[in-house]
């Protein structure tokens, strides 16, 4: 699963920079009154630690549109102009990809996209999608309740989901006014928060598929909780496998990474068997992060 070491090597440097942070201030601290005995442990203060951690989360949640307008991939171009390695994939990216969405950094934004391109396929006019999807979370809210979810905490959740493919389905929306709804953070967020149910939804009720990739004496309960459920958690392979799996809706991830023994970016298709013609949701991944690609 290379999604998963990534993302823990990614959400880790921010800590570890505030961490030192917090080192080199406790540091000068104590010089200021006595140096520490060459065999003392200096005590890191962990509220402090997680205080400045989420201080340099909110700072990127707070920054930039959650999804934005179409965007040149000269821009991420422009982003690795001093890292050769990336930039030879991206140039080599854009012989098939020409433009792409960006999508707010904060955790959310595999879940943000995915169904961002769904509702954007319907309102392009694809009837079967639409019947597919709405279908799926129709569905939804009794599947979460036989998986073990509580009615009252799930239901406001549901209902605004319904509403919005009520709205797509009426074909008065454009597709400003859906990114208008989807850059509304509220909204946008239950959104999000109703798929991480249905993707917790799923894992638990095919619990025998995924316990062997859990880390060791996790359960699948606590996994959920932990990595699934909340609003800011990162998506692995796990997770996206299964809401994939649940919604029926296949994607393609274009990997960019630095490796110089392969010329050209790594395309992972979820099924793997899925033709290429039946995918329409196409994701930008470096790690840690996802934004949308579009030809």
């Amino acid at each position: 699963f290379f999604f998963s070491s990534r993302r823990r090597h990614t959400r880790c440097s921010g800590v570890s920079w505030a961490r030192r942070c917090v080192q080199e201030t406790d540091t000068q601290e104590e010089q200021k009154v006595e140096q520490p005995q060459q065999d003392q442990e200096i005590k890191v203060d962990s509220d402090l630690v997680t205080q400045k951690y989420d201080e340099i989360r909110k700072e990127v949640e707070e920054s930039g549109p959650l999804i934005s307008d179409f965007l040149p991939l000269e821009n991420v171009e422009i982003e690795y102009m001093n890292n050769q390695p990336f930039l030879f994939k991206v140039r080599k990216l854009k012989e098939n990809f020409k433009q792409y969405r960006q999508v707010r950094r904060d955790g959310s934004c595999f879940y943000r996209s995915y169904i961002f391109c769904i509702f954007e396929r319907i309102l392009n006019g694809d009837t079967a999608l639409l019947q597919k999807f709405k279908k799926a979370i129709q569905e939804s809210k009794t599947y979460l309740i036989n998986a073990g979810f509580e009615e009252f905490v799930i239901e406001d959740f549901y209902d605004l989901f319904m509403e919005q493919i009520t709205e797509a389905e009426k074909g008065k929306w454009t597709i400003q006014d859906l990114l208008t709804m989807f850059q509304d953070k509220e909204k946008s967020d239950s959104l999000v928060l109703y798929i991480r149910f249905c993707t917790s939804g799923y894992i638990k009720t095919n619990a025998i598929l995924y316990e062997a990739y859990l880390d060791t004496g996790s359960s699948i309960d606590y996994f959920c909780q932990t990595e699934v459920e909340p609003i800011d958690r990162d998506s692995d392979q796990i997770q996206i496998t299964a809401i994939v799996n649940y919604l029926d809706i296949p994607i393609s991830i274009v990997y960019l990474d630095s490796n110089l023994n392969k010329e050209d970016v790594q395309i992972l298709k979820i099924p793997e068997d899925t033709p290429n013609e039946k995918i329409f949701v196409t994701f930008l991944y470096r790690p840690g992060h996802y934004d949308i690609l579009y030809v």
